[in-house]
């Protein structure tokens, strides 16, 4: 006969989903746990985490969605697996530490932990501190943001929201994390090309941690907002897959749509950065972001005219530098299309080699980079070397004003983005931020993308259109037919 508690008890230990099913159920025996499937795709991140298949993770979510329990139930886990890890597990105030404490304390002095896990084992000179000591030298040490940490480390560092949502629109106090983040935490790894370091919390506003930590290589990204604003696949257990679609629920039984819309209406602030994990969409004044049309794959190869590309390029590799960004458009069906992006902080040869597979990638008919930054000298040299197509271009006026005379463009059905995970939420973060994003790069580049696509962009489609050879006019005084089909135009060819 088949023991379910047997059954049960196994299942915890090899699935951090199940334990965390068990946990809940021993100690709010009252409460009914969501079945939504968040919960399973946040558990199996960790558990990739925690079993060494990945090293970093970035996990926003609304508030009230178990983070913090789910969070608490991988420590007990993953030191019931190994006792002599050294958890480090940072909040942002000592009242929520104490508090988390008290759950890790009664989940691993429970007699079903102990069940689960007969190995670990809480040093008895330690088991009334914040500081737990197992017997195998292990253990998992609370902190606070800002709290010093000389001296300690450890091999598995977890935050769990750092800043208090009140706090984070002061700039001073958003600088003190980043430098906690930057000059303490990371420090305190034991070995950092082993270690984990996981990252949970709901966005608070567009230059919180999180922003931070995206900046970052290396992290997997699990974005939960309370509303589906694409399409998106997440791993589950056995090789299962939850297929979210856009407008789906994360949560319906506790915060339906009418809950979301009266949320939304109080605050509509709180609602983008919390809820929907997108605080940018309540920031920027120069261009409306969801009135851009977002397309779900690049038009077919076979439709498309011609792809013209432009570059904003800064010097150095610093974390803090500014990014070169690459954006390639191609014209198909009388609209343009943003394709691709590049963005990173590369040196100048590195620069150079992609600047060039970039275009070949693409078949790029012209690339126009700016004479900014290292855009002079990148053409020269590449002109130099055959590369001929290659044209620098300098720009006087200030983006704010080009990116406002361009918002009618961006949000007309002449222009499209591309929808995809790899760069389009950098892309939809830093237009909709902007001018009060840290970073601008990728508004430089577009700038200078429309505005020359606004002037010479249907020159060149007739240009390519007539095999390279500029079209003659029709005739004296008149106007060429409109490549966008709703009007004539009379640019030069």
């Amino acid at each position: 006969m088949i023991d379910e508690h047997e059954v049960a008890l196994g299942l915890a230990r090899h699935r951090l989903f199940s334990f965390v099913h068990l946990a809940f159920g021993r100690l709010y025996p009252a409460e009914d746990l969501s079945d939504a499937p968040y919960l399973e795709a946040f558990c199996f991140q960790l558990q990739e985490c925690a079993e060494r298949r990945q090293q970093r993770l970035i996990a926003c979510m609304p508030p009230r969605h178990l983070k913090s329990f789910t969070l608490v139930c991988l420590q007990a886990w993953l030191l019931g697996h190994d006792p002599t890890a050294e958890i480090i597990f940072v909040t942002y105030g000592d009242e929520l530490s104490r508090t988390l404490t008290e759950i890790f304390r009664d989940i691993v002095r429970s007699d079903w932990y102990q069940d689960i896990f007969p190995d670990m084992r809480i040093d008895p000179a330690s088991d009334r501190q914040e500081v737990m000591r197992t017997t195998a030298g292990g253990g998992r040490r609370p902190v606070s943001t800002g709290s010093a940490l000389t001296g300690f480390g450890g091999n598995v560092i977890i935050t769990d929201d750092l800043a208090k949502a009140q706090d984070t629109n002061y700039q001073a106090l958003r600088d003190r994390i980043r430098r906690f983040l930057d000059e303490v935490l990371f420090s305190r790894q034991n070995n950092p090309d082993k270690d984990i370091f996981i990252a949970a919390q709901q966005r608070l506003h567009v230059d919180d941690a999180i922003a931070r930590l995206l900046e970052l290589p290396n992290f997997k990204r699990l974005i939960l907002p309370s509303i589906a604003v694409s399409d998106e696949a997440f791993e589950l257990y056995g090789g299962r897959v939850w297929k979210r679609r856009a407008g789906d629920l994360l949560e319906p039984t506790r915060f339906s749509r009418k809950t979301l819309e009266e949320i939304r209406l109080r605050n509509p602030s709180v609602y983008e950065a919390q809820y929907q994990q997108a605080p940018h969409l309540v920031v920027s004044a120069l261009v409306d972001v969801n009135k851009i049309t977002f397309v779900p794959a690049p038009p077919p190869p076979e439709r498309v005219i011609c792809t013209l590309q432009f570059w904003d390029t800064s010097f150095g590799v610093s974390e803090d530098g500014d990014f070169s960004v690459g954006l390639c458009f191609a014209f198909a069906n009388r609209c343009w299309h943003l394709v691709d992006m590049v963005r990173g902080r590369f040196t100048y040869p590195v620069l150079r080699q992609i600047a060039c597979e970039f275009a070949d990638r693409w078949k790029a008919w012209d690339i126009i980079v700016e004479a900014q930054g290292c855009g002079a000298s990148l053409v020269q040299d590449l002109r130099a070397n055959g590369r001929k197509n290659f044209f620098k271009r300098t720009v006087s006026e200030a983006k704010e004003v080009r990116l406002f005379a361009q918002s009618g463009f961006l949000q007309s059905n002449r222009f499209a983005v591309v929808e995809t995970p790899r760069w389009t939420p950098d892309f939809r973060r830093e237009v909709a931020c902007f001018p009060n994003d840290k970073h601008n790069d990728i508004v430089d580049a577009l700038t200078l993308g429309v505005d020359h696509i606004q002037r010479e962009g249907p020159a060149t489609v007739r240009k390519v259109l007539n095999g390279g050879v500029p079209p003659r006019r029709l005739g004296r005084g008149r106007p060429f037919p409109s490549i966008y089909g709703d009007e004539a135009e009379d640019e030069a060819a």
